[in-house]
């Protein structure tokens, strides 16, 4: 039998099973690579998945930091806030303001004449009133306290020499009256310092008895 003959009895014989063959291998490939495929395409999708969940934990993280930045804001905001106010409200417990300054000061100029009879007889029971001039109030720089000064014109004496007292008082919005002073006085008798002592603690009842 020649070679020829001899390969073309063995494909007859078993030409069929190599051609089986073949197709099992070409089968088995194919399978592998659709699964390569689907194994590389369900990679893809969990690595999808994986870094969606990465980008929606970094923006729930990212609006964490957002509300919590705006809610110490808000804290230190309401704070100082809240410090301006009880700023003013200690400041306006301290400080005359303008109406009030105002209605201080009609009270003693509509009182003036009163007052100075009352600070006469005090520190010079003898003397005689005369007038008063118109006071001069003023308040001070810090608004704190109100300073007035009166001036009594009266007489004293068999021949009613005529004489002039200046007192001062200071008025404080937190402490009340403060203090009663003679700024000059033109009589040759001096003022007893009971008596100035006496009458400053007539006026601190009075004024602080108006607070």
């Amino acid at each position: 039998m020649t070679v020829f003959q001899f390969k073309r009895w063995f494909n007859r014989k078993y030409g069929w099973y190599l051609m089986l063959g073949w197709l099992v291998m070409w089968g088995i490939g194919c399978a592998s690579a659709r699964d390569q495929s689907l194994s590389l395409t369900q990679q893809q999708s969990d690595l999808t998945r994986q870094q969606a969940e990465v980008e929606r934990q970094r923006l729930e993280l990212e609006r964490q930091r957002t509300e919590l930045e705006r809610q110490k804001r808000e804290e230190l905001e309401q704070k100082i806030l809240a410090e301006e106010q009880a700023r003013k409200a200690a400041e306006a417990a301290v400080t005359y303001s303008q109406p009030e300054y105002e209605a201080f000061r009609n009270q003693i100029e509509s009182a003036s004449a009163d007052l100075g009879k009352f600070l006469l007889r005090r520190t010079h029971p003898t003397g005689t009133y005369g007038s008063t001039d118109s006071p001069l109030i003023s308040r001070s720089a810090d608004g704190h306290s109100i300073t007035t000064t009166l001036t009594v014109n009266w007489k004293g004496g068999f021949l009613e020499v005529p004489y002039e007292t200046t007192y001062r008082f200071d008025v404080s919005k937190k402490e009340g009256f403060g203090s009663l002073s003679v700024e000059r006085d033109s009589s040759i008798i001096k003022i007893d310092p009971e008596f100035l002592r006496s009458a400053e603690s007539q006026l601190r009842e009075t004024f602080n008895s108006d607070k």
